[in-house]
């Protein structure tokens, strides 16, 4: 009843098969073009060079002043 034949795993194999076509066909992932253009979309940078605060030593984004009160570059 439960042993393994080959008509058993050829149906399996055949449901696995089917499976993985239909999630690459129906949205598995995005094309390459529709991540670019994503990309472009965005207004936001992927990335922004950090800078050191001379006083604390936290990290800070170009033109934002240090917040901690320790600090004597704070506002």
């Amino acid at each position: 009843m439960f042993g393994f034949s080959l008509p058993k795993l050829i149906v399996l194999v055949a449901i696995v098969a089917a499976i993985w076509w239909a999630f690459n066909r129906f949205g598995g992932k995005k094309s390459v073009e529709n991540e670019k253009a994503d990309r472009v979309r965005s207004d936001e940078p992927d990335a922004v060079d950090m800078t050191k605060c001379p006083g604390c030593g936290d990290f800070l984004a170009p033109g934002t002043k240090c917040t901690r009160p320790e600090c004597p570059y704070s506002e």
